[in-house]
This record gives C-alpha cells, structure tokens and sequence, in this order.
C-alpha cells in the first residue's frame, strides 16, 4: 500500500524544513511516493515543462502528467533496460 497523506496537518514542520534541492513542496503525496518506492518522479505540465521530485535518486523514474495544479491524469511506470533505454511498462 502506498501512503498516502490525506490530511496537511499530518506534514510535520521538521520535514519540510528537511526539504532539499529537487523536492518539489506542492504536493506532499508524490514526496512519500518517491520516498516509497526510492525514485525520482518527473511532474509533466501542459506547457511542456518538468518538475523533478528527488531528482538525486538512481532509479528509473515514475512519469506524471497533470492538467492544473491539483488534478493528475496519469502516471507512467518505467524500467531501465540492459541497454541503457527506458520502456514503459
């Protein structure tokens, strides 16, 4: 089970204080995701543009895109092959 934060006032001020370089604070569900399964996560917005959450781990990302700021549409699973690319999976 992957957990969730329902609740901001679950959002200890230490951990976001803890916060570094990569985290992305506008959603604190996809920082325990990332955390979760120790992966990056690439956030795709409709102008083309990536945040990148916990850019500094070294497994393959997971991909989500969303519409505004709080409604996601998908998200994208990756693997790594022995070649080097990735494939969605």
């Amino acid at each position: 089970m992957i957990p969730f934060m329902t609740d901001l006032n679950e959002v200890a001020e230490d951990r976001i204080l803890g916060w570094t370089e990569g985290d992305w604070g506008g959603s604190e569900s996809l920082q325990t995701v990332s955390a979760h399964f120790v992966c990056p996560i690439a956030v795709h917005d409709i102008q083309g543009q990536i945040t990148w959450i916990a850019n500094n781990q070294k497994l393959a990302p997971i991909y989500v895109e969303f519409i505004n700021e709080n409604h996601y549409v998908s998200i994208k699973f990756y693997m790594k092959k022995q070649t080097g690319q990735f494939v969605e999976i």
